[in-house]
């Protein structure tokens, strides 16, 4: 298919809905078709999906961050990725760690992350057993807290 400059590449049946690139289909219109019908990829994604599908992304680059500075201080930490089906119960924190007979149990939020009933529970439960439990939206912020109490460094 040979494109002329300055004029748009020609779009097959197929990726065109109702005369429109469907590649460029407002939310209102994406919400109402069927997935078979939706564009593939991050085209067919409504912009409230995409801002969930990329604070996820960023959640798990702090991840990231701090799984790397456990391993630099000797912290043993039972981390599991947390995009893959796990056997850990519903509502674990996302980083039990241990370090000398302490335990610290850390969960990561986004910023407009909330956490789910399991996660209330859990964090009830572990409190109520004496345990520290912080719930960070940076790694950071989960640094400084695990330097002060597993590692008992004055920040």
């Amino acid at each position: 298919m040979e494109q002329t400059p300055g004029k748009p590449p020609d779009r097959s049946p197929k990726d065109l809905t109702m005369g429109l690139d469907s590649r460029f289909l407002p939310d209102h219109i994406k919400t109402k078709m069927h997935t078979e019908d939706l564009p593939k990829g991050n085209a067919g994604k409504t912009t409230a999906q995409l801002a969930e599908k990329r604070e996820l992304f960023l959640e798990r680059e702090q991840h990231k961050i701090f799984w790397n500075y456990c391993l630099l201080k000797d912290i043993t930490v039972d981390y599991h990725n947390p995009t893959k089906r796990t056997t850990n119960r519903a509502g674990w924190p996302d980083f039990p760690c241990f370090k000398k007979g302490r335990v610290l149990f850390v969960e990561f939020k986004s910023p407009t992350g909330r956490l789910s009933e399991a996660q209330k529970e859990v964090q009830a439960e572990l409190e109520r057993q004496g345990f520290k439990y912080v719930v960070v939206i940076h790694a950071s912020d989960a640094i400084d807290i695990a330097d002060t109490y597993l590692i008992q460094r004055k920040t």
